[in-house]
């Protein structure tokens, strides 16, 4: 998903591959239950089978409940990347700018 949509898209709504079937089919009115606590913010991501559908992710939000920052599991993915990503590139290129240049003093 992520070569095709970026790190930035929830995995939201998304058809789930190589998924034989759900053990419990939730319904939507389970699923209400499940959706955003109001006290705590915090709601469960289910895997939901939908007629004409298939097997989807429902939802995108994270444990992290009413923090405006991480609520999401986009957000949280990007920053993953992100620091990855720096940790990755950033001692090459500071190995790089330390390098003596050729002619300067």
């Amino acid at each position: 998903m992520d070569a095709n949509r970026g790190v930035w898209k929830a995995p939201a709504n998304v058809g789930v591959n190589g998924l034989r079937g759900l053990t419990y089919k939730i319904t939507n009115t389970e699923q209400d239950f499940l959706n955003v606590d109001a006290t705590s913010g915090k709601s469960i991501n289910c895997i939901r089978a939908f007629t004409g559908k298939g097997t989807l992710v429902w939802g995108a939000r994270t444990l992290a409940g009413n923090d405006n920052e991480w609520r999401y599991v986009s957000v949280r993915r990007f920053f993953n990347m992100v620091e990855e990503s720096c940790k990755k590139h950033l001692p090459s290129l500071f190995l790089s700018l330390m390098m003596p240049i050729p002619g300067l003093k």
